[in-house]
């Protein structure tokens, strides 16, 4: 409580795009991890998965698109 005196605004604009790069071990966990704060701040994303575990970032990319994210917003490399 600041009283009339004060105005208080919160702006929410994107950062920027967000590259996220991830381990062999616990694949979805850490992609989810990633996913969740990005696309709420606003930011298109860039997934760099390990070697070892390509199929599931792919199916997470899949059903991204499926939910009705734009595309651009989600990449796979």
């Amino acid at each position: 409580p600041t009283g009339n005196a004060a105005v208080t605004m919160v702006v929410r604009e994107a950062i920027g795009v967000v590259g996220l790069v991830l381990p062999w071990n616990f694949p979805l966990l850490m992609l989810a991890w990633k996913i969740a704060p990005s696309l709420a701040a606003g930011c298109s994303i860039v997934v760099k998965p390990a070697k070892e575990t390509t199929l599931s970032a792919l199916r997470v990319a899949e059903l991204a698109h499926e939910a009705g994210i734009p595309a651009g917003v989600f990449n796979l490399v």
